[in-house]
């Protein structure tokens, strides 16, 4: 099964989370929000059997955190880097 990412990146003056099974990314004011919204949604999805990374961009695009959500648990197996 592939995992499912969840991507924060930055947009303009705001931050992005993108979701792939929906019709467009949320968009919120602070990364710090975005950030805690996609790990939220990434420890319902682990619990609902589904493997989930959130990633974490910066400002310059470079992949800043990285967390790996397994299938089954609602705690993350890495954490940030």
């Amino acid at each position: 099964m592939t995992a499912v990412i969840l991507n924060v990146r930055p947009a303009g003056s705001g931050w992005l989370l993108d979701l792939p099974l929906s019709d467009g990314p949320l968009m919120f004011a602070s990364g710090g929000r975005a950030e805690a919204k996609a790990h939220d949604l990434a420890r319902r999805l682990a619990r609902l059997g589904h493997e989930t990374c959130v990633l974490v961009q910066d400002r310059t695009e470079e992949v800043v955190g990285r967390t790996l959500y397994p299938a089954g648990l609602d705690t993350p197996a890495t954490g940030r880097g």
